[in-house]
């Protein structure tokens, strides 16, 4: 997994790639909770994941907790398609802000 920082104005851009895993998760955890907890807002770009995971789900799911209590935005865009398959799956993508 590789993630990179796009900084705009007023928001933090993650663009992700690769598997998000068990192993690899705890590093896009700390991304997201980091800059939520500065208070900006984040949107996670999952154009480029191949394969997420119950842990990597989770990490999302804890990232729109924390913007709720924060008062920012948190938001998934340009989401791959085995990505989508997943939250559809298990009904997220109707409580996640996603935006193609």
């Amino acid at each position: 997994m590789d993630i990179q920082e796009n900084q705009d104005a007023d928001q933090m851009t993650l663009v992700v790639s690769g598997e998000v895993d068990l192993d690899k998760s705890p590093q896009l955890r700390n991304k997201i909770t980091s800059h939520l907890n500065e208070n900006k807002s984040v949107a996670v770009d999952l154009s480029g994941v191949s394969y997420i995971d119950s842990s990597g789900v989770s990490c999302l799911l804890e990232g729109m907790q924390l913007s709720k209590k924060k008062g920012v935005v948190f938001e998934l865009i340009n989401v791959s398609e085995a990505v989508m398959k997943v939250l559809e799956l298990a009904h997220l993508d109707k409580i996640l802000i996603i935006r193609t």
